[in-house]
């Protein structure tokens, strides 16, 4: 514990003062930053999301089948942190209208057991994970990505999770808790894929619904991708910009 103070302090005090780009994945993180760091230069400050590459796109393909809902989620997951039990509970009692896929390798041990124990038709789990650059392949067989986080701490809730955004990169619509602060200038019900904020909770045919409309709508690709969100720091670095 020590060496990480003392290498946050020499972090603080030496490398905020050296750098020329400081960022945060949003506005609101870069936000709290500036409230805790409030001598930093503001025109060291940026944001800079994680969002995947613009390849993703071309895995899309239109579902043929959208009578279910099929939902996929990919993460780490605890009972503490996620909403793993309620999502589970759902799906098990509306067998005839959604199918889950879940894809995890890292997941508390109470997890595990729990998902073993299973006996669900509709619920498979995947607990080797699936590696990043094959997300865009798997994604093509669902309709729907799952964002589970409870939002337990000030990290979580002013975040937009890197799963929102790869999931609309392969043009999947977006289930996210209301708890989740940083997810909230995404919600758009309004557009294929969309956004929906849900309660985990207290799911209902409401979502289903909200869901259907919106595989109605007239798809669009997804406008977040690495190459173009990097393109102001990358000139940065090469010289052929000041940011």
């Amino acid at each position: 514990m020590s060496l990480i103070k003392f290498f946050n302090k020499r972090e603080v005090n030496y490398l905020f003062r050296k750098a020329c780009w400081i960022s945060q994945t949003n506005q609101s993180r870069l936000d709290l930053f500036a409230e805790d760091y409030p001598w930093v230069e503001k025109d060291k400050l940026k944001t800079l999301a994680n969002f995947p590459p613009k390849s993703w796109r071309s895995y899309y393909s239109k579902r043929n089948d959208e009578s279910k809902i099929k939902l996929l989620y990919i993460g780490a997951l605890s009972f503490e942190n996620t909403y793993i039990e309620e999502i589970i509970e759902f799906v098990r009692d509306n067998a005839e209208l959604l199918e889950l896929d879940i894809y995890s390798y890292n997941l508390k041990d109470n997890v595990k057991n729990y998902l073993n124990a299973l006996n669900l038709r509709n619920v498979r789990c995947h607990l080797d994970g699936v590696e990043y650059n094959q997300i865009p392949v798997i994604s093509s067989n669902y309709n729907v990505g799952l964002v589970l986080y409870k939002g337990h701490n000030q990290n979580y809730i002013h975040n937009a999770p890197n799963k929102l955004f790869e999931y609309l990169a392969c043009g999947l619509t977006v289930w996210v808790s209301a708890n989740l602060k940083g997810c909230k200038p995404y919600l758009n019900a309004g557009k294929n894929p969309g956004v929906l904020e849900v309660d985990y909770t207290n799911l209902n045919e409401k979502s289903l619904l909200e869901t259907k409309k919106v595989f109605s709508n007239a798809f669009e690709a997804s406008p977040f991708n690495c190459e173009e969100e990097l393109g102001d720091l990358i000139g940065l670095l090469i010289g052929d910009n000041k940011v």
